[in-house]
């Protein structure tokens, strides 16, 4: 149990020095390093197709036009901000209202979805809604499996063409209600359900979360929404066992309010986030700060 992830860790170390010795191309047009930018865009995409993605780094590149004044610039991706500008200097606005209100509350209900319980606790909830130990393996097996499939799957699927068409907003909504079916579903059927939750999950919060929050903020601000991601996941699973025991409100119970903090994610997406699809880094930013006031 323990030898495989390290051999894991070992196995991304080598492709982090071998493969992929190189920052990104717009960590390089930050810190113009244009020729280095260009080259891996080269080695990245085939024939001509670099030279838009180019064009997109040299447009959101906060050196480009350094006197413009550009309130999104100046407000949501000068890199040197520190944490303490972030929270209560002059990014304050900014980040309270964009990165607590979107980012940070996005990121808090993607963990008070239960998504972690399924993974952490897998046997228990199968044995607590009628399976025997031995079969409770069997599943975990299966749900370990399905996850990571979805996942492989959901990387190409947030890509996909149709999935821009769809809109971040929708698949985000789409996947919120579905999750809110899944666990009002739960206590009735098991192996089924929680690989659809999965789905759903794998589908919306799970990858777009991390795509929505790197389009305005910048590194620190990113590191902020992680850290609340880790925060939650901490506290999620440290509950859950008190939480869905007979001393407490029971397995049943508790993925009802797992189910209404997945329909509490529905509403806030449609209430609160703003949709991004077709929207270049720069027009995302100003309609960002106009919501905001």
């Amino acid at each position: 149990m323990f030898l495989f992830p390290a051999l894991i860790s070992i196995l991304q170390i080598i492709l982090l020095v071998c493969v992929y010795p190189y920052d990104t191309p717009k960590w390089n047009m930050e810190n113009s390093k244009r020729i280095d930018a260009e080259d891996l865009l080269r080695k990245i995409y085939k024939g001509d197709t670099w030279q838009p993605e180019y064009k997109k780094l040299e447009d959101i590149q906060p050196s480009a036009q350094p006197n413009s004044g550009s309130r999104s610039r100046e407000t949501l991706l000068k890199k040197d901000a520190s944490y303490k500008d972030l929270i209560l200097g002059a990014y304050k606005k900014a980040t309270i209202v964009g990165c607590s209100n979107i980012y940070i509350a996005l990121s808090m209900l993607q963990q008070l979805t239960g998504i972690n319980t399924f993974i952490f606790y897998s046997s228990k909830i199968f044995m607590e809604t009628g399976g025997d130990a031995k079969e409770a393996v069997y599943f975990t097996t299966a749900m370990g499996f399905f996850n990571m499939t979805a996942t492989l799957l959901s990387l190409v699927f947030v890509d996909s063409k149709k999935y821009i068409e769809f809109g971040r907003k929708f698949m985000l909504m789409q996947g919120a209600m579905g999750m809110a079916i899944c666990q009002g579903l739960l206590p009735y059927l098991q192996l089924v359900v929680m690989l659809v939750f999965v789905a759903f999950f794998e589908s919306s919060l799970g990858p777009v979360l991390w795509i929505y929050s790197t389009e305005i903020l910048n590194d620190k601000g990113v590191s902020l929404v992680v850290a609340t991601n880790w925060i939650f996941c901490s506290i999620i699973g440290a509950v859950f066992p008190v939480m869905s025991s007979d001393s407490g409100i029971g397995i049943a119970n508790s993925f009802f309010l797992f189910g209404a903090c997945c329909l509490s994610a529905f509403l806030y997406v449609m209430f609160f986030v703003i949709e991004t699809k077709g929207l270049t880094s720069e027009e995302i930013q100003d309609k960002f700060l106009k919501r905001n006031g």
